[in-house]
C-alpha cells in the first residue's frame, strides 16, 4: 500500500535484462500482494514501482521508485 496514493493505480515489474510484470494492477490505497517468478535465476534485478493516474488508458507513470534486489 503506498500513502497518500488514493485515485493511482500500481503496477510492479522485476527487471535484469528484460522486465516482466509481477502483479497485474492495484489501487494505490489497496495492499499489493504478488509472487516472483519461481523460475528465477540468481542474480541482481530492479524492483519497479511505477504509479499511474487513474485513467486506464494512461502509459506514462507519474512516479517511478526503483530499488536493486538480489535473488
Amino acid at each position: 500500500r503506498l500513502v497518500g496514493a488514493q485515485g493511482y493505480r500500481v503496477q510492479v515489474w522485476l527487471c535484469q535484462k528484460d522486465c516482466q510484470r509481477v502483479g497485474w494492477e492495484w489501487r494505490g490505497d489497496e495492499p499489493m500482494y504478488f509472487p516472483l517468478p519461481q523460475d528465477l535465476p540468481k542474480g541482481e534485478y530492479r524492483l519497479r514501482v511505477l504509479l499511474l493516474s487513474q485513467h486506464r488508458l494512461a502509459l506514462r507513470p507519474r512516479y517511478v521508485l526503483e530499488k536493486e534486489v538480489r535473488w
